[in-house]
């Protein structure tokens, strides 16, 4: 099957060159998977005694409106998408590594119309308090009903 973009020059087997990297074992620094699993215990440590202040962490879902059409398609260099993409959702990757709980909530609009979401972290193991909070602030600015305006 054809793809329906030009196929870029840094793509290798139709994969950009570092998720060809980390899928083969013989390109894998010795020790390096030990080293990054230490580090997020280490980083989930300090996340957890941050949290024993607070019962919930409040960052943007993203740094930016959604990109443009194309800002991050096919035709980007891996490294420049890789960077555009880290910079946008700079606030998201700090939950999955670390097993933190958090929730992403669409609670305001942009002036053109876009959702904006706030995220929400918790106590490790305290989904709960999330799930809580989601619904308190669902019945007090109801979002289902918000509709972004359509070009055209």
């Amino acid at each position: 099957m054809a793809l329906p973009y030009p196929k870029h020059p840094n793509l290798i087997g139709g994969f950009e060159p570092l998720r060809t990297e980390c899928d083969n074992p013989d390109l894998v620094i010795e020790g390096e998977v030990q080293r990054v699993r230490e580090h997020f215990l280490h980083v989930q440590f300090l996340v957890s005694q941050f949290m024993q202040n607070f019962d919930v962490w409040l960052t943007p879902l993203l740094s930016a409106p959604a990109p443009k059409l194309g800002e991050q398609g096919p035709l980007v260099s891996p490294p420049a998408l890789y960077k555009r993409v880290l910079d946008w959702v700079a606030f998201t990757p700090l939950a999955n590594p670390i097993g933190t709980p958090a929730i992403a909530l669409p609670l305001c609009m942009s002036g053109t119309g876009l959702p904006i979401g706030c995220m929400f972290m918790g106590r490790w193991g305290d989904e709960q308090t999330l799930l809580k909070l989601a619904y308190q602030l669902e019945e007090a600015a109801p979002w289902f009903d918000r509709r972004p305006v359509l070009a055209g």
